[in-house]
């Protein structure tokens, strides 16, 4: 790892930029994929009726809800 930042370091400045705009579009696509399939099981569980203590149907926002607080709670 360390000779492939000595070797980077010796590049222009255009190809380090170039690099690093790559590796931060791979990084925030990579996140944005995960966050997209979590999102739509989030969803589906909303579109397959799952209900609540009241008998009404949980929102998104109350799913995205009580995972935070399940995480807290660890």
């Amino acid at each position: 790892m360390f000779a492939f930042l000595a070797r980077l370091q010796k590049k222009p400045p255009a190809v380090r930029l170039r690099i690093a705009l790559g590796a931060a579009f791979v990084v925030t696509l990579a996140v944005a994929l995960v966050w997209g399939f979590g999102l739509s099981t989030y969803l589906m569980q909303v579109g397959d009726g799952k209900g609540n203590e009241d008998g009404g149907i949980l929102s998104p926002f109350e799913i995205i809800k009580s995972e935070f607080e399940s995480v807290l709670q660890r």
